[in-house]
């Protein structure tokens, strides 16, 4: 997770590519183009994954020492008012 969280947000070539669609030139035919491209879904993807790689660290730490639970009930129903499809 911490890999993937630190690739997609520091400018490597790696988030580049995976956003880059070879579109044809329209003046130049025969000819390829790179357009970067992004949407709201991937920046959605990207904040769901560190919201519940959060969620879930701070789910195993409060388990371990037996701490209080019912802040997990607030804290999970404002993640999915906020990020509807994160823990599909």
């Amino acid at each position: 997770m911490y890999d993937y969280l630190s690739i997609v947000t520091h400018p490597t070539l790696y988030p580049s590519r995976q956003m880059t669609e070879w579109l044809p030139h329209p003046e130049h035919l025969g000819e390829l183009f790179a357009q970067l491209t992004l949407d709201v879904s991937d920046v959605e993807k990207e904040v769901s994954a560190a919201v519940l790689a959060f969620y879930q660290a701070l789910s195993y730490v409060t388990s371990f020492y037996g701490w209080d639970l019912s802040v997990f009930g607030r804290f999970r129903a404002e993640v999915e008012r906020s990020l509807p499809n994160a823990f599909m």
